[in-house]
């Protein structure tokens, strides 16, 4: 055991001793297993053509955190091994996960201006679209999120060929990736998105691990276009960071809901410490089960940013040693949203917005 795991199994020890936890099993797991739909990939090193990560990137702390969360050494980053260790690592947690069996791995778009122009200088990082349905191709467990930039050449027209391939939805993080949601001219491509059966998976609110445009492009209100041309839209993580005009995101999410019938919202990251409050505002209500779906955010959900003991005051004293203990990260987060009173339907209901 390394001092790293030495000072987090010493934390976890000492967390379990302030709550008076005994060792108990944890609740079961789901009685079918689910699919994650909020899985990101990774393009590291001179293994996938094409892609990049930008040397600030890199260097910073948010991406040294998501490489080790992942199980990548800086060796495998400085040689070629850095994608097939990230890929290796992750499959061995779906196995490994009894109450999944397939995940929704997700590609990045470049930055692209209205003139159709790639911004490479101001892209964070890039996974190309044909790299993850391969991926998807190879591995019965993983599906293709692809990730198509509205302003891109011939954007609708690839919406229909990565349809074509197998893709199962379109991500989209506008922040950070100079997406106007709410802009007219995109109309053709929502249509195209509708035509095809993708739901766009999109990140909402504000955001902080990678480098922004313009955090007002997290504002849920642009949803309603995607929305009027009938694209069924999954706001990642329910909007719940940030404020818009002054108003929460989430509560700007929220008050969308009644209007549109195809807008859901994906659990993914809400177990996280910074996120825990805007997620107990939807436990309380208990009347949203049918538009939320499960997504995971891997790699992070990891210890101390995301933990059972956060949730002490709603979880049995008796369960939260016993969550916490739980190796796979995958199948933690699973039963940590059922202890929390997550009902199985959204798990359920996750699969059936992909098909």
């Amino acid at each position: 055991m390394d001092r790293r795991d030495f000072l987090l199994q010493a934390t976890i020890a000492g967390l379990g001793l302030l709550t008076g936890c005994r060792r108990r099993p944890p609740l079961p797991g789901l009685s079918t297993p689910a699919l994650d739909i909020h899985i990101h990939a990774a393009a590291l090193g001179n293994q996938v053509e094409g892609a990049y990560v930008s040397d600030s990137f890199r260097r910073s702390n948010t991406f040294k955190i998501y490489m080790w969360a992942a199980g990548v050494s800086e060796k495998d980053m400085a040689g070629n091994d850095g994608t097939s260790a990230y890929i290796r690592n992750l499959l061995a947690q779906l196995r490994g996960a009894p109450s999944l069996n397939q995940a929704v791995i997700l590609a990045m778009d470049q930055i692209y201006d209205p003139r159709g122009k790639p911004d490479r200088a101001r892209t964070p990082y890039y996974v190309p679209n044909d790299f993850v349905i391969d991926l998807a191709h190879r591995h019965q467990e993983l599906l293709a999120g692809v990730s198509i930039h509205p302003d891109r050449p011939g954007a609708v027209e690839e919406v229909t060929r990565l349809a074509n391939r197998g893709a199962v939805l379109i991500k989209w993080l506008p922040n950070t990736q100079n997406i106007d949601v709410s802009a007219k001219r995109h109309r053709p491509l929502y249509r195209a998105m509708a035509r095809n059966k993708l739901p766009l998976l999109v990140h909402m609110g504000t955001e902080h691990a990678v480098d922004v445009v313009d955090q007002a492009l997290g504002d849920p209100v642009t949803l309603r276009t995607p929305l009027e041309e009938g694209v069924t839209v999954i706001c990642a993580h329910c909007a719940s960071q940030g404020s818009s005009q002054g108003e929460h995101n989430l509560d700007r999410w929220l008050k969308l809901l009644p209007s549109y019938p195809n807008l859901y919202g994906d659990l993914s990251a809400l177990t996280q410490l910074n996120r825990k409050a805007s997620f107990e505002r939807l436990l309380d209500r208990g009347d949203l089960w049918h538009r939320l779906v499960h997504g995971s955010d891997y790699p992070l959900p990891f210890f101390p940013l995301s933990s059972p003991y956060y949730f002490a005051g709603r979880i049995p004293r008796s369960q939260l040693d016993a969550l916490q203990a739980i190796p796979n990260r995958l199948e933690r987060e699973i039963r940590l949203k059922l202890a929390l009173g997550v009902p199985e339907r959204v798990f359920e209901q996750t699969r059936s917005l992909l098909t």
